[in-house]
Formats: structure tokens, sequence, C-alpha cells
């Protein structure tokens, strides 16, 4: 066994990426500058910005939380509120964000809603 262990190196993974050409203009003098790779300065910006961004780590934890079903019982139609199980359901499927929807959509999705009630 020798003294000195292998260098571990993380699981990589290759990516297109295509970037604007004075981004990757700074980008290779940052490299430079710190005397490392692009993927690496790539690796490290991410790193950086997906643990700082609060409002991402909420997102993130709030999809990673399993919701808690709570048990409610719902008539077919409730007469005091005007709603029937039908329209709660699609009002519920209006309701969730899908992957691809920017927060400005989402922010008119919220105000739709609010509307409806």
């Amino acid at each position: 066994m020798p003294l000195i262990p292998k260098p571990r190196t993380p699981d990589k993974e290759s990516i297109p990426l295509r970037i604007e050409r004075a981004l990757n203009a700074e980008l290779r003098e940052y490299a430079q500058f710190v005397e490392c790779s692009k993927d690496y300065v790539i690796d490290a910006a991410l790193r950086r910005l997906f643990k700082h961004d609060k409002e991402f780590l909420a997102w993130r934890e709030q999809r990673r939380t399993p919701h808690r079903s709570e048990s409610v019982t719902v008539a077919d139609s409730d007469p005091v509120l005007g709603v029937t199980v039908g329209d709660a359901a699609a009002q519920a499927s209006d309701a969730a964000p899908s992957a691809s929807e920017s927060a400005s959509e989402r922010t008119a999705r919220r105000t739709t809603l609010k509307e409806r009630a």
C-alpha cells in the first residue's frame, strides 16, 4: 500500500455548453488569474451560486420535502363554497407549478389563481 494515496477524482460529466463570446473570454482570463482550468472555475462558481442563493435553497428544499397528505373528507359538492370535487381538482392542478415554469410565470399564475378566488 502506498504511503501517499492516489488523489480522488470526483465523478465528472461532460455537458454541451454555449455561452457568449465575451463571457468565455472572461472565463478564460479568470482561469488564468487563479491558475486553474475553466472547468474548475465553472464548478466553483456553480457550487457557490447553489450554496448562497437563498431563494433557490428554499425552492429546492420545498421540492425535496415530501408533502404531508392531510386526510380531508370532501363532499361531492359544497353549496357554501360553490365548488364541486371536479372543480377543486382542476384548481389544484392549476396551482401546481411545472418544471419549466419561470419565476414570472409562477407569479402570473398565482395572481390568476387569487383572482379566481
